[in-house]
């Protein structure tokens, strides 16, 4: 519970800071912008506490499923569910980073590419 608590604390804290940056107001959720301006400060939070490289890190450390990939970068797995949820938004159904794709549906899956 403890560590619930912090996770969304720390949560919390990034779009804070985010947000008074930006100088947003997204609890007006009527407006177009600020529901776009809450997705960038939302993206901008998980990229800070995991990050796509976060991801390939965990795969690479043979985290196989989420609540061993979200143990390996100390958040919960429902803070990982939400971050893949909107890079799956930003970026796709994959994205490719360095040597690796990152795919987002049907299920999260990372593969390394090997060149000859």
């Amino acid at each position: 519970m403890e560590f619930l608590l912090q996770n969304r604390i720390s949560v919390f804290l990034l779009l804070s800071i985010y947000l008074q940056k930006q100088k947003a107001n997204i609890l007006d959720q009527s407006d177009d912008r600020n529901r776009k301006q809450e997705m960038r400060a939302r993206l901008w939070a998980y990229d800070k506490k995991i990050g796509l490289h976060g991801i390939i890190n965990a795969y690479e450390a043979r985290r196989t499923n989420i609540d061993e990939m979200a143990d390996f970068l100390d958040i919960t797995p429902e803070f990982l569910r939400d971050a893949i949820k909107c890079y799956k938004s930003t970026y796709g159904l994959y994205v490719t980073l360095d040597n690796y794709i990152i795919y987002f549906e049907p299920n999260l899956s990372i593969a390394k590419m090997i060149w000859d």
